[in-house]
């Protein structure tokens, strides 16, 4: 199974990369423990997990081929 990652705005500068492959991750709960270890700020970042352009609010279970958009807080007028 493989989902695609893709990370804006202040992720994007910690992680050095807009859009990942990753296989074998279940779901966004696997997800976070994965980026957290890969990189530690992230667990000081304030961000929200959208699946296929939907916003998630609870441990949701992933599909082959899902993509998967870490959305940091958007500010503008």
């Amino acid at each position: 199974m493989q989902i695609k990652i893709m990370v804006f705005g202040q992720l994007q500068d910690i992680t050095g990369w807009h859009e990942q492959v990753y296989d074998s991750i279940p779901d966004s709960e696997s997800l976070m423990i994965e980026l957290e270890n890969q990189f530690p700020d992230f667990r000081n970042m304030e961000f929200r997990i959208a699946v296929n352009r939907e916003l998630i609010d609870q441990k949701t279970n992933f599909q082959d081929q899902d993509e998967i958009a870490l959305l940091p807080p958007f500010s503008g007028g």
